[in-house]
């Protein structure tokens, strides 16, 4: 019996057993087996047969609100805006990573003993397709991997692994980066999983933010024109605390700070005319000193970003002068206190 017909007996016995719709998914919501059954069909079920996977509006919605990070069986509440009914999904893994999702139509708490089994089940036969298959697909992971890992490959992004909980959560990431990235580019993107970073490409610089949104906090990531360049804003990403995807572009001086240590962070010396002006008891200072020259001197673009009066401003850049005993009007130490702030972000040790 083939693998088709083996995830097909699955979910038509399941469906025999409920007298539910069932459903079995990819991790992208791709359509894999459905049962014949005509009742409780609601218009997300009678879709997706149709175009052999969830409408784009439904996956969006379900990534959105953490379908990727389920581990057990989950009752789905309706979403009258989306036409979709109450539904039980099971997450469908072996050994930790995610293979598909088991969908049963109006399923109760009574139906997850009977359809938990199942969805182990199934995620046995797809881990065995799934080996079956390697071969094949490596070809084609070596075709990409010489693009993206090459000289001028362009844009990628990266997003750093490390911090995840286990291998299953890095998998789980991995899918719905995939996913999102490939909604965005109409099917052209992908993600690879190497080492402890996941790396993206196959669309443009928005398209590959737009991706990463769904990177959990604990997984910082940066955009590059190549590989190199977005290793290193994943590292700044990391380095400075960043909830959102960062470019070098987006942090210009870090970014060059980070490149003169040879991407070591250990290495990165703070300018001693900024030490008066790290002490916790001066953050206010620091901050606006900071921001300041963040905006090139510009009174009032940092009135209007510090939230001060002008005049509170011009009284803090003065104490902050007397304190670290500079003078803002000579160029040479206001480009040097600038990059002492800086490194210091990055020496948060």
């Amino acid at each position: 019996m083939s693998h088709a017909e083996q995830l097909q007996d699955l979910v038509d016995g399941l469906a025999a057993r409920l007298g539910r719709a069932v459903m079995l998914e990819d991790p992208r919501l791709r359509l894999i087996a459905y049962s014949q059954t005509d009742e409780d069909v609601d218009p997300v079920r009678l879709r997706s047969i149709l175009r052999r996977e969830s409408p784009e509006d439904v996956r969006a919605w379900l990534f959105e609100h953490g379908l990727h990070e389920l581990r057990v069986p989950t009752l789905l509440p309706p979403v009258d805006d989306l036409g979709m009914r109450e539904r039980l999904c099971c997450p469908v893994r072996h050994e930790g990573a995610l293979l598909g999702y088991l969908w049963v139509l109006g399923g109760t708490e009574d139906a997850i003993a009977v359809a938990a089994p199942v969805a182990e089940a199934a995620g046995a036969v797809l881990y065995r397709r799934r080996l079956e298959e390697s071969r094949d697909r490596a070809a084609d992971v070596t075709v990409l991997e010489r693009a993206v890992f090459g000289a001028g490959a362009g844009p990628v992004a990266v997003v750093r692994a490390a911090g995840l909980a286990d291998g299953g959560d890095v998998v789980d990431l991995q899918a719905a980066l995939e996913q999102a990235l490939r909604r965005r580019t109409g099917g052209h993107g992908r993600c690879l999983h190497r080492e402890d970073e996941l790396v993206l490409a196959g669309g443009r610089e928005d398209e590959l933010r737009d991706a990463l949104v769904l990177a959990p906090k604990t997984a910082p990531s940066g955009l590059g024109e190549d590989l190199h360049q977005a290793r290193r804003a994943a590292q700044l990403a990391q380095l400075l605390g960043a909830t959102t995807p960062l470019a070098l572009g987006d942090v210009p001086l870090e970014a060059h700070l980070l490149e003169a240590a040879g991407d070591d962070a250990t290495r990165i010396v703070i300018p001693g005319v900024a030490v008066a002006l790290l002490e916790p008891a001066v953050a206010d200072l620091r901050t606006t000193i900071e921001t300041y020259l963040d905006v090139g001197g510009d009174v009032q673009a940092a009135v209007a970003a510090l939230h001060i009066s002008r005049a509170g401003l011009y009284r803090r850049l003065h104490r902050a002068e007397q304190l670290a005993g500079i003078d803002l009007h000579d160029g040479a130490q206001r480009t040097l206190v600038h990059l002492a702030l800086k490194a210091a972000r990055l020496r948060r040790d």
